[in-house]
């Protein structure tokens, strides 16, 4: 017996006004402010739009972030979580923190 055969793709035209439509060409639109030409559907932490809202110690980090990573219980990490965002911090944040913290106690404060 033949094994079925998939039914050949459908071509599917894009209607005019499609964003991906071959370009019709046009006289260039007057300079508009970047805040206008944002898609709207995009996240401003997708498209830049936040840079300046960025908090100081991300801006002004010169050396590059070494990654650092941990095991904790899964009760231990919802724990850590939601005092972070209690506290309005990341975890990264809040990690630093504490180790900052730490290392003060036993004298041994980090450069």
């Amino acid at each position: 017996m033949a094994r079925p055969q998939p039914a050949p793709a459908l071509k599917r035209s894009r209607p005019e006004s499609h964003a991906f439509a071959p370009a019709v060409e046009t006289a260039a639109p007057a300079a508009t402010p970047a805040a206008a030409t944002r898609n709207a559907a995009t996240a401003p932490s997708r498209n830049g739009g936040d840079a300046a809202s960025r908090n100081a110690a991300t801006a002004t980090r010169v050396e590059p972030l070494v990654k650092f990573s941990i095991r904790v219980a899964p009760d231990k990490h919802r724990h850590i979580k939601a005092t972070a965002a209690i506290q309005g911090m990341s975890i990264q944040d809040l990690a630093t923190t504490a180790i900052s913290e730490y290392l003060e106690r036993l004298g041994r404060p980090l450069p």
